[in-house]
């Protein structure tokens, strides 16, 4: 029986090792508790099997806990910050250029000049804000803004 607790023991100690090896994935660290787990349950199971089933059940727990811990620390992680051009849609511009039905425009957005299609195919004049909607290529689609909201920005 002593002679399984430190056969469990030192395989605790080798999950630990190849954790340390792989840091921030938590992986052997389910196995390295499921193997302490099992060495010191080992005094009340003598069964090999037993020991076995022990192992695997604590190694399940331990992961399916870690990853639950993981998840509750990481929450400030899920918000996905938009980048690169990405990051335009939603943003205001003035037109600079009109933008006619299938024939692009400019924009100028915080002083750098951006190609600019109508969402709808529509006319939009010089000196009108428009909202970026998406993005294709090095293009932007807009849409006006409405007279009401160009007289608040």
């Amino acid at each position: 029986m002593k002679t399984m607790i430190i056969i469990w023991l030192i395989v605790a100690l080798l999950f630990l090792i190849a954790e340390l090896g792989n840091p921030g994935f938590f992986f052997f660290f389910s196995f390295f508790l499921g193997s302490l787990i099992t060495a010191l349950s080992t005094p009340f199971i003598s069964s090999p099997i037993g020991q076995f089933f022990i192992f695997l059940g604590g190694t399940i727990a331990a992961f399916l806990l870690l990853q639950l811990w993981i998840r509750s620390r990481s929450t400030h992680f899920t918000k996905k910050q938009e980048t690169n051009i990405d990051a335009l849609k939603g943003k205001r511009a003035l037109v600079v250029q009109t933008i006619e039905p299938n024939k692009p425009g400019y924009i100028s957005l915080f002083g750098v000049l951006w190609l600019a299609h109508s969402v709808n195919n529509r006319t939009i004049t010089e000196n009108k804000w428009v909202e970026i909607i998406d993005t294709q290529g090095a293009h932007v689609i807009v849409s006006e803004i409405s007279e009401k909201t160009q007289n608040n920005i």
